[in-house]
C-alpha cells in the first residue's frame, strides 16, 4: 500500500473529549504519516495532547495594529476609520483586549450600525446588554461560555468571584486568594496548606485562559493579574442567574432583593439613598 498523509484538526477539546485525543493518538495508522492539530484553552490539555512528542503553540493576542487593522475591516469594510469615529473605535478596540473573536464580533455589530458619534457611544455603554441581545454576540459569548460549563465544581464560584471587583482592575494574587479562603471556597487537601490550594485553583484558572497574567514575581509565582473586558462580562451574567453576586454603580444602584454579595464601585452614599 503506497504511504498517504492523514491529517486530524479537533477545535476546541474539552476533558470529556481529551481521552478520544489519545486514543486517535494511539491507533497508528499504518503506511501514512498522521498530523494531528489540537485547539484549546486548557494548557494542562495541550500538555497531555503532545506526550510523548508533539509541541505546542501558545497564541498571543493580536498587537495593537494588526487588532486595529481586523477591527476596520469587520466594522467599515476597509482598513480605514473615519476620523470622527476614530476615539470611539479604539475605545471599543480596548475592551477586546486582542483577541481576535471578540474583535470580528464587535467588527460585526458595528457594521450594522449608523457611523455616528453617538450610535458608537451607546455600543461601547451597553456592551453587557448587547451579549445577550445581539446575535453577532451572543454566538460569541456561547463559545466562551462552553469554558465556564467546563469547570470544576469548585472552580467555579473562585472564577465567579472575580465579577465583584471593577473592569480593567489589576488583581493581586495575595488578596484574592485570603478573599477566596475567608469565603470559604477552598477546602484543605491532604499535604497542603488551604494557601497552596487557593494558589493551585488560581493556577487552573490560568491555565484555562480564563484571566489576563499581568506580572509575576521573581519565582514566576502570580503577583498580578486581570480579567478580560468580555470574560468578566460572561461571569457577571452567569453570577446574576445563579444569584452569586451584584454590582452597584452611581447610575444603575438597583439590585435583586436578595443577593448574597454586593460590590460598590463607587461612593456608598450613592447606592444607600
Amino acid at each position: 500500500m503506497a504511504e498517504s498523509f492523514v491529517s486530524f484538526a479537533l477545535d476546541r477539546i474539552v476533558p470529556l473529549l481529551e481521552e478520544e485525543v489519545k486514543l486517535l493518538r494511539g491507533n497508528e495508522l499504518h503506511d501514512s504519516d498522521v498530523v494531528i492539530m489540537v485547539t484549546t484553552r486548557s494548557s494542562d490539555i495541550a500538555s497531555s495532547c503532545i506526550e510523548p512528542h508533539g509541541h505546542i503553540y501558545n497564541l498571543e493576542s493580536l498587537s495593537p495594529e494588526d487588532s486595529w487593522t481586523l477591527f476596520c475591516k469587520k466594522a467599515f469594510g476597509q482598513n480605514y476609520c473615519p476620523p470622527e469615529l476614530q476615539g470611539p473605535s479604539q475605545n471599543i478596540l480596548r475592551r477586546c483586549g486582542g483577541l481576535p473573536l471578540a474583535i470580528v464580533a464587535m467588527g460585526g455589530v458595528l457594521s450594522t450600525k449608523e457611523k455616528t458619534l453617538i450610535e458608537w457611544e451607546i455600543v461601547h455603554r451597553s456592551l453587557g446588554s448587547l451579549l445577550e441581545s445581539n446575535d453577532k454576540l451572543k454566538s460569541m459569548k456561547n463559545i466562551l461560555s462552553l469554558t465556564y460549563n467546563d469547570l470544576p465544581y469548585y472552580l467555579k464560584p473562585c472564577l465567579l468571584y472575580l465579577g465583584i471587583f471593577p473592569e480593567d482592575y489589576v488583581i493581586g494574587s495575595t488578596r484574592l486568594i485570603n478573599l477566596w479562603i475567608a469565603e470559604g471556597f477552598v477546602r484543605d487537601k491532604e499535604r497542603m496548606t488551604v494557601e497552596e490550594v487557593a494558589e493551585s485553583h488560581l493556577h487552573e484558572v490560568i491555565n484555562r485562559s480564563l484571566i489576563q497574567l499581568v506580572e509575576t514575581n521573581s519565582e514566576g509565582r502570580v503577583k498580578w493579574f486581570r480579567v478580560h473586558d468580555f470574560i468578566r462580562e460572561i461571569i457577571i451574567s452567569k453570577s446574576r442567574d445563579h444569584n452569586f453576586g451584584a454590582i452597584a454603580v452611581e447610575h444603575n444602584p438597583k439590585f435583586l432583593e436578595k443577593v448574597r454579595r454586593l460590590s460598590i464601585h463607587n461612593n456608598v452614599d450613592n447606592v444607600l439613598a
